[in-house]
């Protein structure tokens, strides 16, 4: 588990490889670009990576290929993993960096219209992402710390919000996934009363919302 120091290896990591990464997601699409700065991000992490997490962190990649298909779901899964919450719907784009309190578990941007709120082990839907690339490092320690969503949902992929979610999994070994869907998906869910229980299971076959069961 990364301290102090760690944690400014960690946000400096993220930082320079999303900065380099910008270029190739312009060029060549997003999903290249977080297998590349994914592998930066580890990398140059404290302790580096297994090959096994870096495997791992590069069939979140192909993960996010293509589009897939149940019953539940048409969307892409973006970060895989297994979370369940209540439902919460962000009104509008949240910066984790200098808009949330990663110890508290708040939204702390004055401005936003559900500032006070906490996502502690809630099931996201925040249709895109805003603000610099530290937010990653903020998303990832407030996962470390228990004070993150448990699943996250969104209109729009994003880089810097997945990896916040890769680096918290590989780093600290909790996973937050995150899926795509589209705007039927999206109409669907935001439909739902707030605190509706649902699961997310991503996986490179399998990109599944259903009901769930809030954690005890």
């Amino acid at each position: 588990m990364a301290t102090g120091d760690g944690h400014d290896a960690v946000d400096s990591a993220i930082g320079t490889a999303i900065g380099s990464a910008i270029g190739s997601a312009i060029d060549s699409g997003i999903d290249s670009a977080i297998d590349s700065a994914t592998d930066s991000a580890i990398g140059a992490a404290p302790g580096g990576a297994t090959g096994a997490g870096v495997a791992a962190a590069r069939g979140v990649a192909r993960a996010a290929a293509g589009p897939v298909s149940s019953a539940s779901c048409s969307g892409i899964a973006i970060v895989p993993g297994i979370g369940a919450g209540g439902l919460l719907v962000l009104d509008e784009p949240l910066s984790f960096w200098g808009g949330y309190d990663a110890q508290a578990g708040t939204i702390v941007e004055p401005r936003h219209p559900q500032f006070g709120l906490a996502l502690r082990g809630t099931f996201l839907l925040m249709a895109r992402a805003k603000g610099s690339s530290s937010s990653s490092s903020v998303l990832a320690e407030a996962i470390r710390n228990g004070t993150g969503p448990a699943a996250i949902v969104m209109r729009e992929r994003d880089l810097i919000v997945a990896l916040g979610c890769i680096v918290a999994s590989e780093l600290y070994g909790v996973d937050v996934p995150i899926a795509v869907v589209d705007e039927a998906g999206w109409q669907a869910l935001a439909a739902l009363p707030p605190g509706t229980p649902l699961r997310l299971e991503a996986g490179e076959a399998r990109c599944d919302i259903t009901a769930g069961t809030l954690p005890s």
